[in-house]
């Protein structure tokens, strides 16, 4: 599971959470766009594991924030997490 709680997100803002595996496949992803403001906002994505254990290697947590303007988007925020599985 990878998770964010952040602050200031504007009306129209976009965000995009990903969990990556060792391989680069995308094992869950999830994304929003804000109807209004939020002064606070938490948002989580996650993959249950099955019988098996995970593989090893890295694993990967990715977040963007992007604001609209009046020259399309931009990142306002880019935050990336790793974990390694051993």
């Amino acid at each position: 599971m990878f998770w964010v709680d952040f602050f200031g997100a504007l009306e129209n803002d976009r965000l995009l959470i990903r969990l990556v595996a060792p391989d680069g496949s995308v094992l869950a992803e999830t994304g929003h766009r804000f109807r209004r403001s939020k002064a606070q906002y938490f948002r989580f994505v996650g993959k249950r594991r099955r019988a098996d254990p995970w593989p090893p290697g890295a694993y990967r947590g990715e977040f963007v924030l992007i604001r609209r303007d009046d020259g399309g988007g931009r990142r306002v925020l880019d935050v990336t997490r790793t974990l390694r599985v051993e």
